[in-house]
């Protein structure tokens, strides 16, 4: 996909906000008893950690790459 050097790690991390949607399935399965309200939390916390991580870890990198494609072009 000729992907400069660091983009497909921003990428990478910019899925981690589906994890948002995962809540609303984890809700379901929660209804149908399919899963215990102990791995719905677990599910739960894991969902917004990683949501939450997303801006902090691509900040850095979306500056990095930015300074790169400066030099380049």
């Amino acid at each position: 996909m000729k992907w400069e050097k660091g983009e497909a790690s921003i990428i990478g991390w910019l899925l981690q906000t589906k994890a948002l949607i995962m809540i609303i399935f984890a809700n379901i399965l929660l209804d149908k008893d399919i899963i215990t309200n102990e791995t719905f939390t677990a599910l739960l916390l894991m969902a917004v950690a990683s949501t939450m991580l997303t801006i902090p870890v691509v900040t850095p990198k979306l500056k990095a790459l930015a300074g790169l494609l400066k030099k380049a072009g």
